[in-house]
């Protein structure tokens, strides 16, 4: 044992002594930690380097101190592993070090293996023991004094088995003839992975290299997950199942008619499936009629269910034909005819009804009276009222009804409205016209003394005497009634002698008549009449004028008469000649005096005897005190003496004058 030994640790030291450098063909990426390091499916002949490495600090478990280390991890086979490590170009030529860990956490470590740490580059062996097999371990390597090497692995004893990469999912369920993703996960994110669904039972529709394949049929689903970077596949599988089929069975419904099955239901069988469900039952057009597993319908036709599973989603549909023995008979009357003046029966009909014998047809009435069969589509009425039809088909009880007012047309003529012309005094013919009808139905013909009926309403040349005027309506009713020509006395009209008025007076007009109720006109010379067409009209000419008054009766004879008033001009002023300003309220104002011919004093001056102006007042109407002198000038009683006025003075017929004079003031 001890030559072994001996002959052992000669050829280490022989083989550290005489390392020489094996080339990598490719180097393999080495994680910078533990939380990086990557998975290396089979560790023999692996290569790689820590060129590019830094200090992640020194593991609790680790014999040495770390300064460039790298990371590799990978999944035990094998309770026991012994991996042989060769470093070679170490730029500093203090060679690696190295050792297994486990860890769960990458914070704390538990050492598996030995730990080497050596001074100079040499070949070296890690041992590893007591390992679980499917567990995670890490290798740590390290250059000494932060030597930088490369370095190959050479797997003496034990194997490594590929990471846990595929999940294929749970067992997916789906509804009959539906597709279903399946829903795949892969624990290898390197951009080197690839994905692969594979079966022998079922069937891929699309998504078959992604980790969410589409499918259609029941079967096994295996999810293949290759690294081709490091040569590792891992493999695992899930299923798909149907959910369990619904089955569904309607029985015929019964037949809709118009007695016992108005309405019918629709009874849906289900089996296959004890889950809760819910239900939506249309009909033809697609609208929803009902939402429980029994349905009420009253229409014939197709009526289809959806059934839907309320723990899986899945739906399935049945459908069922409602049939209907509905032949409904048609009842419609015709149009009635009125009952009128002459029309005391009438006869409903009901041609446009069904005319099937075997159908009943009965007409009844709450208000009119029925004089002749009711049974059938044709009775005779003789009153107002509302006439009902009711058509029944003895074999399914259908039947429909329709109903008529009868009225009775009250409208007849009653009244005729006419305009008489009497003739007047010196004529022998009148005539009347025919103005409206009361109460008829139009349009209306006339006739007079028995004559043929026309629509001339006028009847001229009529002479004094009675005549018999008859009026025939639409419907025929007829109406007579007598109107009478009667000559009319002489209208006597008279406006009396001519006059004579004062420039400014008023007179009223008074014309003499021998009827009443007449129209009056008056013409000629209207200007200052205070009405044209009143019998008493108010005149104030202004110059001498000439009046016509014609009169009117209400048949149209007319009189005349005419009148001339002449207007006397002389202007109307006076200004007294003497006035006594004593306080005596009797002749205190001197104030100028005229008649109603005076429209405007224009101006009054008053002087006295020197020419001084002691009073002066502009536009105002005569006989107006106020408008006075009296007897003083600038607040102070003047004395007595004679007096010199003037005055312009503006008269109704437009005419503008000078008076002038002399008063005395006594005092």
């Amino acid at each position: 044992m001890r030559t072994n030994k001996f002959i052992q640790s000669f050829l280490f030291l022989f083989l550290s002594l005489n390392l020489v450098a094996q080339d990598c063909e490719e180097f393999e990426v080495a994680g910078e930690n533990c939380e990086t390091a990557p998975y290396i499916c089979d560790l023999e002949g692996y290569c790689s380097n820590n060129y590019q490495a830094g200090d992640d600090g020194t593991p609790n478990a680790f014999c040495g101190q770390v300064e460039t280390d790298v990371w590799l991890a990978f999944r035990a086979g094998t309770t026991f592993l012994e991996l042989e490590i060769e470093p070679y170009d170490c730029q500093n030529n203090n060679g690696i070090q190295a050792a297994m860990f486990s860890t769960s956490n990458c914070n704390t470590f538990t050492l598996v293996s030995n730990c080497f740490d050596a001074g100079s580059p040499q070949i070296f062996i890690l041992e590893a023991n007591n390992l679980v097999v499917g567990n995670t371990y890490f290798i740590m390597i390290d250059g000494k004094g932060g030597d930088r090497c490369n370095f190959t692995f050479n797997l003496l004893n034990g194997f490594t088995i590929p990471p846990e990469w595929s999940v294929a999912g749970e067992p997916s369920f789906g509804c009959i003839g539906e597709e279903a993703v399946l829903n795949g996960e892969s624990i290898n994110n390197s951009a080197a992975a690839e994905f692969e669904w594979i079966t022998d039972d079922g069937n891929i529709v699309s998504g078959g290299n992604t980790l969410t394949p589409t499918v259609d049929t029941p079967g096994t689903y295996s999810l293949v997950v290759t690294d081709n970077a490091q040569s590792c596949t891992d493999t695992s599988s899930t299923t798909f199942t149907f959910h369990p089929e619904i089955l569904l069975n309607i029985p015929s419904p019964e037949v809709l008619n118009c007695v016992d099955n108005q309405t019918v239901e629709i009874d849906l069988e289900i089996s296959g499936v004890d889950d809760p469900f819910s239900f939506s039952w249309l009909n033809a057009v697609g609208t929803e009629v009902g939402t429980e597993q029994t349905v009420e319908v009253d229409v014939a036709g197709i009526y289809t269910v959806i059934v839907t599973n309320e723990l899986t989603g899945c739906e399935k549909l049945a459908e069922t034909e409602v049939f209907a023995d509905l032949d409904t008979p048609v009842a419609l009357i015709d149009p009635a005819i009125e009952l009128d003046c002459l029309t005391d029966t009438i006869t409903l009909t009901a041609s446009n009804s069904s005319q099937n014998p075997d159908f009943i047809a009965i007409w009844t009435t709450v208000n009119g009276s029925i004089i002749s069969n009711p049974l059938g589509l044709f009775t005779d009425v003789n009153s107002v009222g509302t006439y009902n039809l009711n058509i029944l088909n003895p074999d399914n009880g259908c039947e429909s009804e329709d109903e008529v007012v009868v009225t009775r047309n009250e409208a007849e003529p009653n009244a005729i409205l006419a305009t008489v012309k009497n003739p007047c005094y010196d004529e022998e013919t009148g005539s009347i016209k025919l103005d409206s009808v009361l109460n008829g139905n139009p349009d209306y013909l006339f006739a007079i003394d028995s004559s043929e009926f026309s629509t001339v309403s006028f009847f001229e040349n009529l002479r004094p005497g009675p005549y018999v005027f008859t009026v025939k309506d639409a419907v025929g009713c007829e109406y007579d009634t007598t109107i009478n020509i009667v000559p009319q006395d002489q209208i006597l009209v008279d406006l009396d002698d001519d006059f004579e008025i004062l420039l400014g007076d008023s007179v009223i007009l008074r014309p003499n008549l021998s009827e009443e109720n007449l129209s009056f006109e008056w013409l000629q010379d209207t200007t200052f009449l205070s009405c044209h067409d009143c019998e008493t009209p108010t005149v104030n000419p202004t110059e001498s004028a000439y009046y016509i008054l014609y009169v009117e009766d209400e048949n149209g004879c007319f009189a005349s008469d005419s009148l001339r008033i002449y207007v006397n001009q002389k202007y109307r002023i006076f200004f007294p000649n003497a006035f006594s300003p004593n306080g005596d309220g009797n002749n205190d104002i001197l104030y100028l005096f005229g008649g109603s011919d005076v429209v405007n004093v224009i101006s009054l001056e008053i002087y006295d005897r020197w020419g001084e102006l002691l009073f002066s007042d502009n536009n105002f109407l005569p006989n107006d005190p106020l408008h006075g002198f009296d007897g003083k000038h600038r607040g102070k009683d003047l004395n007595s003496g004679a007096l010199v006025w003037q005055a312009q003075v503006q008269f109704l017929d437009g005419q503008i004058e000078w008076f002038n004079g002399v008063s005395h003031l006594m005092r």
